[in-house]
């Protein structure tokens, strides 16, 4: 009696052994058959274009704010590329990346107006003092 109470529980294992290989392998499945993100060439180029922009204000030169925010848009873009399994956090990633991109660009351009309204300031106060005896 002893050794068929033992195999009857060697059985039972052995099929929670293959459910749950079984629930593995599908769960698996599911996840490779997930649609991975593609980004768009029109996402590729608006990107592209909007990083050009705020490189050319000054936002990887310009204030740490901005090119922190330049470095983390295209670190994140480019993360994003490679997440096939995750094409939901890839899709936050890349608006992640765009408003990152924006965000530098209307730093640089606020720091380059800063700075150009600081030099028209000097350049008055040099001209008022050349003028007035």
């Amino acid at each position: 009696m002893r050794s068929g109470a033992h195999n009857g529980t060697a059985l039972e294992v052995t099929k929670l052994m293959k459910l749950f290989v079984f629930c593995a392998l599908m769960s698996s499945v599911g996840c490779a058959t997930a649609p991975p993100l593609v980004i768009s060439p029109q996402q590729r180029t608006r990107f592209q274009n909007l990083v050009r922009d705020a490189e050319a204000a000054g936002a990887a030169q310009g204030p740490p704010a901005a090119a922190a925010r330049l470095a983390d848009a295209k670190s994140e873009f480019e993360y994003a590329q490679h997440l096939p399994m995750y094409p939901d956090r890839a899709r936050l990633l890349v608006a992640q990346a765009q408003a990152d991109a924006e965000a530098a660009l209307e730093l640089a351009r606020r720091d380059a107006q800063a700075r150009a309204t600081l030099r028209e300031t000097r350049r008055q106060e040099t001209l008022a003092g050349v003028t007035t005896p």
